[in-house]
């Protein structure tokens, strides 16, 4: 090979390892808590009440509520919601099933080979065939 070859699968060779280190380091420096959990409320809420306890009971301590979680528990598997969704357009060849956010509601979205879609409720119920 000619030294203008070696010399771009050396520099190409670097580049890619450059990048693979960045997003290997990116992915390493992320926090995956949740600022929302309940034991960071409880720590948060520790952490302000470390004021001076006096005997006035008009400065009694309020405590913060556990957050809730604002993510609906999924009341249909999405097995269970391709199954529905074949029985309804009496098919059997399922491609994929997948979330989908559509107007702020949560939906699994059932593709057959065919190219038909239906759209499946978290509580089972076919809203919509495309």
């Amino acid at each position: 090979m000619r030294k203008s070859a070696w010399f771009l699968a050396a520099a190409l060779t670097t580049f890619i390892i450059t990048m693979l280190a960045g997003v290997v380091y990116a992915y390493n420096g992320l926090s995956f808590t949740n600022p929302f959990s309940v034991d960071s409320v409880q720590a948060a809420s520790q952490s302000q009440n470390v004021s001076t306890s006096t005997s006035d009971p008009s400065q009694m301590q309020t405590s913060v509520p556990a957050a809730t979680s604002t993510q609906p528990s999924l009341s249909v598997s999405p097995q269970e919601a391709a199954a529905m969704a074949a029985k309804y357009l009496k098919r059997t060849d399922l491609y994929s099933v997948q979330l989908a956010p559509i107007n702020g509601l949560n939906l699994y979205k059932v593709t057959f080979t065919s190219g038909d879609v239906a759209y499946v409720s978290m509580d089972g119920q076919v809203i919509l065939t495309i």
